[in-house]
């Protein structure tokens, strides 16, 4: 059923919905988010749907198409399997694999939907019997649920300089962390088991060039899950070598083969390259290494980004809570009462600016009053995600539409002790966002 601005019908009552126009609000840092790998025709496909990096998908998306250049689905010997569909939000999505009447394209459907806002991760590993005519490989690519996908995948240069502690040449070399391709690996033969045999991989940039990262991700390799990085250390590295912690991770581990997991790193930095310091793998009596498929960096977004439980469009879209201008606003078609559907909005700061905020407003929309916000929490949030509450307001009434209020002037009271690298607000914000009054 399409929304409609005002009412719709919905179980023979008309739907509620939240609505609200929002200004001067300051808002948070978005994390990067990857690009599709090396182009899925060297790796053996002729056709994916969705394709590689596309945007704006919808949250019912129930199919995954793939196929092949020159090999029959027939030939693959894992078909019922080789397909995995993870939301970066809404976890693994289980589904049935059949052939196409064509004979040629594979359908993967599921059954559950996504969530709006969410990048979505499909991992295909093919497997086919001894003898068979044709390439085709392990790929991995991203999709993006209502929006679009914001920066991407710092493209390392080639002639940067790669270190590791081991590698395991030709095939598994240190370069292959690197090449942004999921089917070759890194492996290291120590096994780092929480105190000793720490294994280590770095990139420094050529030259005298020097990046800042706010985000990184690791993908597993295709075998030996004991061999996983579980506990790691990610430092900064200055032109002299030095080395400065940027991100601890602990007890992380990798459902799938081929899987990529992404970590937000608060930092500010230009260095010259960074290092991946792998302390303990997901069973060191078993591993025999350590081994990774891919270490990617990623750069600030140059754009600002707004984010928003739901919307309406294409009138009432989350960028009308931002235009300065009280004619139009943004509604959400969620009906937040205290304890649960709650709704937010957020808006991100390009780059690493971040401000120092010390008052924000909010103004109500044109009509149905019984839609505009009552109680929430106005959050600060660091540059890996850390949610830092500023202000609470319960109880409150806009008098009239189009009525401004709730600016506040204390500095204290939003910021308290706590200066934040990124400092932002959500509006709703999570867990106890918007209620509407009875």
């Amino acid at each position: 059923m399409t929304a409609q601005p005002d009412t719709c019908l919905h179980s023979g009552h008309r739907r509620r919905g939240v609505s609200v126009l929002l200004a001067g609000l300051a808002l948070l840092v978005a994390l990067a988010l990857p690009a599709a790998g090396a182009d899925y025709r060297t790796a053996g496909y002729m056709y994916l749907s969705p394709l590689p990096a596309a945007e704006y998908c919808s949250p019912q998306t129930a199919l995954v198409l793939v196929r092949f250049q020159n090999i029959p689905p027939s030939a693959v010997t894992n078909l019922a399997q080789f397909i995995q569909v993870t939301g970066a939000t809404t976890g693994i999505h289980a589904g049935q694999t059949k052939v196409a009447s064509d004979g040629r394209t594979v359908i993967f459907t599921m059954s559950t939907a996504f969530s709006p806002y969410e990048r979505v991760t499909v991992a295909l590993n093919p497997l086919v019997a001894p003898g068979t005519v044709g390439v085709i490989g392990p790929y991995q690519y991203q999709f993006m649920i209502s929006g679009p996908m914001s920066g991407g995948i710092t493209q390392l240069p080639p002639n940067g300089t790669i270190t590791a502690r081991g590698d395991n040449p030709p095939n598994e070399a240190k370069e292959r962390a690197f090449d942004g391709y999921v089917g070759t690996k890194w492996l290291d033969f120590s096994v780092p088991n929480g105190t000793a045999n720490f294994s280590w991989i770095q990139y420094v940039y050529p030259t005298n060039d020097s990046r800042i990262i706010v985000q990184y991700s690791i993908t597993s390799a295709n075998d030996v899950p004991a061999r996983d990085p579980k506990d790691w250390h990610f430092y900064g590295v200055d032109g002299l070598g030095n080395l400065t912690l940027l991100d601890t991770r602990t007890n992380q581990t990798f459902p799938n083969r081929f899987q990529t997991l992404s970590f937000g790193v608060n930092n500010t930095n230009a260095y010259r390259g960074y290092r991946l310091e792998i302390t303990g793998v997901l069973d060191p009596t078993t591993a025999g290494a350590v081994q990774l498929a891919e270490l990617q960096f990623f750069e600030p977004n140059p754009n600002p980004v707004i984010t928003a439980r739901g919307d309406n469009p294409p009138n009432e879209t989350k960028d009308k809570a931002f235009d300065n201008n009280t004619a139009t606003k943004w509604l959400d078609f969620s009906v937040p009462n205290g304890t649960a559907n709650f709704s937010w909005i957020q808006y991100v700061y390009a780059g690493i600016e971040a401000h120092l905020v010390n008052q924000y407003s909010i103004t109500s929309a044109n009509d149905f009053p019984d839609r505009d916000p009552q109680d929430w929490h106005l959050y600060g949030v660091s540059g890996s995600g850390n949610l830092s509450l500023l202000d609470t307001q319960t109880n409150q009434i806009f008098s009239s539409r189009f009525r401004r209020g709730f600016i506040l002037t204390t500095t204290t009271a939003l910021i308290g002790a706590t200066v934040w690298k990124y400092p932002g607000l959500v509006i709703p914000a999570r867990p106890l966002p918007f209620n509407c009054p009875n």
